[in-house]
């Protein structure tokens, strides 16, 4: 999910709400998944998700 012009303590605020969302779905529907989330942020826009720095 990209969130443009989204700095990190707005991503960081909206991430709970998300994940309240999802679980609540799922026990609704009875999905037995699982998710991982995670933020980061850019100083400069990449031209190409493929192109942006990653951890090791």
């Amino acid at each position: 999910m990209l969130l443009p012009d989204t700095d990190f303590d707005a991503a960081r605020k909206f991430i709970p709400r998300l994940v309240e969302t999802l679980e609540n779905k799922m026990k609704k529907n009875d999905w037995p998944l699982t998710f991982s989330l995670g933020v980061v942020t850019f100083n400069e826009t990449p031209g190409r998700v493929d192109k942006a720095p990653h951890g090791s």
